[in-house]
């Protein structure tokens, strides 16, 4: 094939000397011309006369059981095929096949250990472009968290300010027949907006604290059916505020539960806060409990909005939140953590926690704890756990306030 005599002929042949890829020429009766070191190195053979001038079945095969393979039909850009080396061993490999003009054919076979090497180094580079690309998503995500958590402090503390300078003015007309009315009215302002500021920096503390493993546990033995009854009822008087009917059921009227009864709380009352915010008036929420010898699974209903159904594996990812226009007109979008930090609770517990829905049709979260109790701690009665309940309520419940028009 370099019978040609001239400048051009040596450097060709002088590159294919040298290259790392193994080159081997076959003319069109199927017998190999030519061998580079590269390929005498892949077949294991110390001089080209130990592969040159025989055919090219002879090194080059189809699969592992030896099939021969017709170079001229099957040899068309990229194909994959075994070698076998001057020792019997036989070899995977990856070649590309050019036809020359006289229609003799010259394969390419690519290093095995820079093709490996490739494959390793796009590997990594698949790796990282997939790291900065979640990397970019966890910015932009963070980004949109702060700028809406900013408008969501923002909110409250305008309206403070703003009730703030109503009672200002009103300060000059405390003489008048009914000085207390609006002195009431924006002293309610003041504190429920102060009581969303709160809600807002507990989360942001407690996602801070669990992401560190600083949330200790106080688990307890307690009567979940009683708990969440009364956490029902509770929530009732916020549901009144737009009509809505909150419907709690049982298949057991006393269920022992080993956990953490605070947390327990906090997950109910951000999932029914959310159920009465994105709910219309005069619409339904249904809380019920079942009882398995193993588990016990809690279920809020809603007849509200309904989550996009993009949304729903997302939805309890840090920073998600539903940006849909349907929620623009249910008192906000919220600051994108309450639902994760529900997930984490309810994992906290080895719980697990799903969520189902439609558009327009409801959504319904499901929560599965184990049933568990201790044999070595007592029962908590009621009114130990009922201690702190006004102050929870009221700021779990704080966002309700701002959606009622």
């Amino acid at each position: 094939m370099f019978d040609n005599k001239g400048n051009d002929t040596f450097s060709y042949k002088s590159i294919l000397e040298n290259i790392n890829n193994a080159i081997i020429c076959i003319d069109t009766k199927g017998i190999i011309k030519y061998i580079n070191p590269s390929g005498l190195k892949l077949l294991k053979a110390n001089h080209s006369s130990e592969i040159t001038e025989q055919h090219y079945e002879n090194f080059i095969l189809k699969n592992q059981g030896c099939s021969k393979i017709d170079l001229y039909k099957n040899a068309k850009g990229n194909v994959g095929f075994f070698i076998k080396q001057i020792n019997g061993h036989l070899m995977s490999v990856d070649a590309e096949f050019t036809c020359t003009q006289n229609n003799e054919l010259i394969i390419t076979i690519r290093n095995p250990s820079i093709s490996k090497k490739d494959q390793r180094i796009r590997k990594l580079f698949t790796k990282e472009k997939e790291k900065r690309y979640k990397i970019m998503e966890d910015s932009k995500r963070k980004s949109y968290y702060y700028t809406n958590l900013s408008h969501e402090l923002k909110t409250p503390i305008n309206l403070i300010f703003g009730a703030l300078q109503v009672l200002e003015i009103d300060k000059n007309n405390m003489k008048s027949p009914h000085p207390k009315i609006p002195l009431l009215k924006n002293i309610e302002i003041i504190k429920q907006n102060c009581l969303r500021m709160i809600r807002i920096i507990n989360n942001m503390i407690d996602i801070t604290r669990l992401e560190e493993g600083y949330i200790n546990l106080n688990m307890q033995n307690i009567n979940i059916t009683s708990l969440l009854k009364e956490i029902t009822s509770s929530a009732s008087e916020y549901a009144q505020l737009k009509s809505i009917n909150i419907v709690f059921t049982s298949d057991k009227e006393k269920q022992i539960l080993f956990c953490d009864p605070s947390l327990i709380e906090r997950i109910m009352l951000n999932l029914i806060s959310n159920a009465i915010k994105f709910t219309d008036n005069q619409g339904t929420i249904r809380i019920d409990l079942k009882c398995s010898p193993s588990d016990i699974i809690i279920t809020i209903k809603d007849s509200g909005i309904g989550i996009p159904e993009d949304k729903l594996i997302t939805i309890f990812d840090r920073f998600e939140q539903v940006n849909s226009s349907l929620i623009k007109s249910h008192s906000g979008k919220g600051s994108g953590i309450g639902l994760n930090l529900v997930k984490e609770m309810v994992h906290l517990h080895n719980g697990e926690i799903k969520v189902y829905s439609e558009i327009n049709k409801g959504a319904e979260f499901c929560i599965v704890l184990p049933l568990q109790t201790s044999p070595d701690t007592k029962i908590l009665e009621n009114h130990d756990i009922y201690d702190h309940r006004i102050d929870t309520f009221q700021i779990e419940m704080s966002d309700i306030y701002s959606g009622i028009k």
